[in-house]
């Protein structure tokens, strides 16, 4: 069983990194949010979402709301604006940083999960490299400071894979009521956590005890675990988003109008090849980085030649099959689609850092 009690060093760094961000996010969030009308001037998505918002808050969820983004991210900063109209009068300058803090504490929240997913699959030094690599990407540091579901979704879905990986080493059905409630809260947040469902399915088959040929699938307790997996993630779903009951045919026209923006474009059609994408991944954590981590790879291939462990196949499995999702599906390329992966390949790459140096300490003792 793997020790997951933080030590003194891992607050002490944490909070340090914790505190730069804060002081970065501090300054930034306030900038431009006089009201709706200077928000679009900087981002017509942002003012777009703040103006749902205020409209949600001011009628008290009486019209449903928008289904491009999942109920879950509206339903927070609502409650924060209704929190807040107990103490203060509130206006449309109050909804535009009650949205950006909510998704800044939210990428708050997924440098501390990225740390604790390093930290699970390798050690705290590969924690907390990835979660400074992290909170130095750039990609990552401008959707932190702007009113946009990408961050909230982000820390939903790592908090997931941290549970869904716990529950590979130790089996337990808490764990994984807890792997596909951030699953699901990541489906009612920005929809990508629909991609955690065939990961899950994966992680629960290689959890049950071996049986030759297609024996697990004849296994009862496989079935149960599958079912609880499909149950928690829709029940959550529908709390969140429960006009999803009266409105399924918007729900499935939005979906649709979305699927259809990722495969042509914005207005033109997009042109870029599938293969853009891997480019993108290279270009998002840096040459140099993608070198550490390639090094990293054909070293551990023949230094080691040990099998992956279970947590290890569960988040390279993430990373393939979202990327495979990116690369058939989405003509539309953005730095920002990405970042549901990208804190697992810096998690690797702050793996082949402490292989490269752990080789180099032996070799060069």
């Amino acid at each position: 069983m793997k020790n997951t009690a933080l030590g003194f060093s891992d607050w002490v760094s944490m909070g340090l990194l914790s505190l730069g961000y804060l002081v970065y996010t501090g300054f930034l969030l306030p900038i431009g949010s006089d009201d709706l009308r200077m928000t679009n001037v900087f981002s017509i998505d942002e003012s777009d979402i703040v103006a749902h918002v205020w409209n949600l808050f001011i009628t008290h969820f009486q019209v449903p709301p928008s289904f491009k983004y999942g109920g879950m991210f509206y339903a927070v900063p609502v409650g924060l604006l209704h929190l807040c109209s107990l103490f203060f009068s509130v206006s449309e300058q109050t909804a535009i940083v009650a949205v950006r803090l909510y998704c800044s504490m939210s990428g708050l929240g997924c440098l501390w999960m990225t740390f604790l997913l390093g930290r699970w699959a390798f050690d705290s030094f590969v924690g907390f490299i990835s979660a400074s690599m992290l909170g130095l990407n750039p990609t990552f540091l401008r959707w932190a400071i702007e009113a946009h579901p990408d961050l909230p979704q982000l820390f939903f879905l790592l908090a997931s894979l941290l549970c869904i990986c716990k529950y590979s080493n130790a089996p337990t059905l808490k764990r994984l009521v807890w792997a596909s409630l951030g699953a699901g809260l990541a489906f009612a947040t920005k929809y990508a956590g629909i991609f955690l469902l065939p990961v899950f399915g994966l992680a629960v088959y290689w959890s049950c005890p071996f049986t030759p040929g297609m024996g697990r699938l004849k296994t009862r307790g496989l079935w149960i675990q599958w079912s609880v997996v499909a149950g928690v993630f829709t029940g959550v779903y529908l709390l969140t988003n429960p006009f999803v009951f009266s409105h399924f045919s918007e729900l499935l026209s939005s979906l649709r109008l979305e699927k259809e923006t990722m495969g042509f474009g914005h207005r033109i059609r997009a042109t870029t090849g599938a293969w853009v994408w891997l480019h993108m991944v290279v270009m998002q954590v840096g040459m140099i980085q993608a070198g550490i981590g390639l090094l990293g790879a054909v070293g551990w291939f023949f230094w080691y030649r040990e099998p992956l462990a279970v947590e290890h196949k569960i988040v390279l499995l993430w990373v393939a099959f979202f990327l495979l999702y990116l690369m058939a599906e989405s003509s539309l390329k953005r730095a920002r689609h990405l970042l549901p992966i990208l804190p697992v390949v810096l998690v690797f790459i702050a793996a082949a850092y402490r292989l490269i140096w752990q080789r180099m300490t032996l070799r060069f003792p």
